[in-house]
């Protein structure tokens, strides 16, 4: 849904059973921004779901962060090949 909280309201209100909620949005001044407002809107809506803000580890974006991981795996994947190759 983007920025918009009407698709997360939406589905909260399909899903009364949802307890948790992880803000993931960009770690600019605009994505913290709409985090910390998305974040007083759930938690004035829906007092019992624990509401939590995260920023992205790697870069700008949670894509940054990810793109980071799956290259990391990749590498460790390779060098984990390569010490397997040497004690044959």
């Amino acid at each position: 849904g983007g920025v918009s909280s009407l698709a997360l309201v939406g589905f909260l209100e399909q899903h009364p059973e949802t307890k948790r909620v992880y803000l993931c949005l960009d770690g600019d001044e605009a994505g913290q921004i709409v985090a910390e407002r998305l974040q007083k809107l759930l938690a004035a809506d829906f007092p019992h779901i624990k509401i939590s803000v995260h920023k992205p580890v790697i870069g700008k974006a949670w894509n940054d962060t990810l793109l980071a991981a799956v290259q990391q795996e990749k590498q460790q994947r390779h060098v984990s090949r390569d010490a397997a190759a040497l004690s044959i």
